[in-house]
């Protein structure tokens, strides 16, 4: 059983509900998020990879009104040569979002192989058009570091600075009022347990006795984090992880 849309669909209406994950943007919009409407009988009742691998003919799609006609034409516009794709519109409607027609000068990763050399791959045109795995959030390093007595353990900042000709780490304990650790009654309840070992601390002790060294650095090699940087701090339990918290 899964629910007709989604949460983001409630929170965000009139915004693209199918995304992250999902194929739906502002430019290639959805007119429905039913999944009753936006999905055939076939593709709700039998569920398998079928609708994914097998595209029907790219002059058929209608990425408006069907969820996996959506996801071929975003493939397509991504991977495929523009002047061989042309998606019509919805009989009645405008297409928006539709792949663009011959003539484009789309760039995409068949920009590899369509263009001249001198123009693809002899210089770094590409690269800066379409970064591979572009990152721009600025993101902090942090350290579970065991405390002195060793019953617990600390959130703490990692801060290179540069020494003459050395670089020196430096430790910064993050506030308190940023380290937001989800009570353990927050996540479990009638049949629901981690099934990994939630016990940080246990873990990090036999993990020190295994490669005989002390908590302390055993953490420090094996205890960092990287998070996306924010100025509220971060939620977090040991068997979920760490999320952004909010004001």
């Amino acid at each position: 059983m899964i629910f007709d849309t989604n949460l983001r669909y409630f929170r965000e209406p009139g915004k693209p509900a199918f995304c992250k994950p999902g194929f739906e943007t502002i430019d290639f919009p959805l007119e429905t998020h039913t999944l009753a409407q936006l999905l055939s009988a076939a593709e709700r009742e039998v569920i398998d990879a079928r609708p994914r691998i097998v595209s029907r003919p790219f002059e058929e799609l209608q990425p408006r009104i069907r969820l996996v006609d959506l996801e071929h034409v975003r493939m397509g516009k991504t991977m495929l040569p523009q002047e061989a794709l042309a998606v019509p519109a919805t009989p009645g409607r405008r297409q928006r979002g539709s792949v663009q027609a011959a003539g484009s000068s789309t760039l995409n990763a068949a920009s590899w192989w369509k263009l001249a050399p001198r123009d693809a791959l002899l210089t770094a045109m590409l690269q800066q058009q379409k970064p591979f795995r572009l990152d721009v959030i600025k993101r902090v390093d942090l350290l579970l570091r065991p405390t002195e007595e060793e019953d617990a353990y600390e959130l703490v900042q990692l801060m290179d600075k540069t020494k003459g000709r050395y670089v020196e780490t430096l430790f910064s304990v993050v506030d308190k009022s940023k380290n937001h650790r989800i009570p353990d009654a927050a996540v479990e309840g009638r049949g629901i347990t981690p099934w990994g070992q939630a016990s940080y601390l246990d873990a990090l002790a036999v993990l020190a006795d295994e490669l005989e060294m002390s908590l302390t650095d055993c953490a420090r090699r094996f205890g960092t984090v990287t998070l996306p940087e924010n100025d509220n701090g971060w939620r977090f339990h040991p068997a979920l992880g760490f999320s952004k918290a909010r004001s």
